[in-house]
């Protein structure tokens, strides 16, 4: 089971390239103004951090580069033309907002608030908020196959002024930008340990530890006897992925609308999937039992669908494993921290 699970993901964690305007975040600063100068963007006269203005997405808007220490580009970060009052902050931030959400999809997460003990009602107090660094109207999109994301926020500046920011951030080893995945409200960041002890106070079993991972059982999203496999970070006492698999299925009408039925439920929870492959290989679509449940047996099938969520990713999959002359189908979900991922793939590399 520990094997299946692992390769389930070890085909999905790859990696691309973060891009601004089609340009990688990547290389020197210096490449990087360049690319940004050939589409039309023209440079601050005696600005010390070598700023640049031009149109982002229709918007008269200044672009900041951001290298690391060794010279490598780590973020980009667009001020739109800062404003005097809420109303104009506000109709700037969704208007920039729906224009990134056309491209990068639904969010990964998404908060307008005030962190403020009761909620502003004037503008005047709104746009104050801001000026307090008390205004939270921020969304954030993660691709961790870019390892890295897209954020914006009305947020206030140095300068003092009010603006909208919206920051393309590539993560790096000491990068914080991605928290730890949750699980039933429990963050991934805990040790294996503590994890398993937050999930036996909401009910579930503790059954067994094999070759490192952790089996409970219990129901989950409205399925009564589930198992939970609690797997630890190779390198870190965290946990690494929780792998959730259903009661195995003897016909695939029950196989199929188990499957259907998280798919549907994860997409309310998490937006549209990052991806989502169901197939047979055969030439034509089966129709009969006899024949789905003989390439189910083949391995003859895929159906797995992935959400990019904050913190990680989440992967629904119909599996099949056979042990002792058995078929077993089931479905089964999994639910992998990006940041112990990471940590586990730079001390791997070190190894080399």
């Amino acid at each position: 089971m520990v094997v299946v699970f692992a390769l389930l993901f070890a085909s999905n964690c790859f990696c691309q390239d973060l891009t601004f305007l089609g340009i990688p975040i990547k290389g020197s600063k210096g490449d990087f103004t360049k690319e940004l100068l050939n589409k039309g963007f023209r440079l601050i006269p005696d600005d010390e951090e070598e700023s640049l203005h031009g149109l982002f997405y229709g918007e008269q808007s200044i672009i900041k580069p951001y290298a690391n220490e060794k010279g490598e580009m780590v973020n980009v970060t667009v001020i739109l033309m800062s404003d005097e009052s809420w109303g104009a902050l506000y109709v700037n931030y969704v208007s920039m907002k729906m224009k990134l959400m056309r491209e990068l999809g639904t969010p990964t997460s998404d908060d307008a608030s005030f962190d403020l003990p009761v909620e502003p009602k004037s503008d005047i107090a709104k746009y104050q908020a801001v000026n307090n660094d008390k205004c939270k109207y921020r969304c954030f999109w993660f691709d961790l196959k870019a390892n890295g994301g897209v954020a914006i926020e009305i947020g206030h500046l140095k300068s003092g002024e009010n603006c909208v920011l919206i920051t393309y951030l590539k993560m790096d080893e000491n990068s914080t930008l991605v928290p730890h995945l949750k699980f039933k409200g429990i963050s991934l960041g805990e040790t294996p340990h503590d994890f398993i002890t937050a999930l036996k106070k909401q009910g579930y079993k503790y059954i067994t530890e094999f070759n490192g991972t952790c089996v409970l059982s219990g129901s989950f999203a409205g399925y009564s006897d589930c198992r939970i496999f609690i797997n630890k970070a190779q390198y870190e006492n965290q946990v690494h992925y929780v792998a959730i698999s259903f009661p195995n299925q003897t016909k695939w009408e029950y196989l199929n609308k188990t499957y259907s039925n998280l798919k549907d439920m994860l997409t309310r929870k998490y937006g549209e999937p990052a991806s989502c492959t169901e197939k047979f290989n055969s030439s034509s679509m089966p129709t009969s039992e006899n024949k789905i449940m003989s390439l189910l047996r083949e391995d003859e099938f895929e159906y797995k669908t992935i959400y990019y969520v904050e913190g990680g990713y989440v992967e629904l999959d119909i599996s099949h494993i056979y042990d002792n002359h058995e078929h077993s189908f089931y479905v089964s979900l999994v639910y992998l921290d990006k940041a112990n991922s990471e940590s586990t793939n730079r001390r791997a590399i070190d190894d080399l």
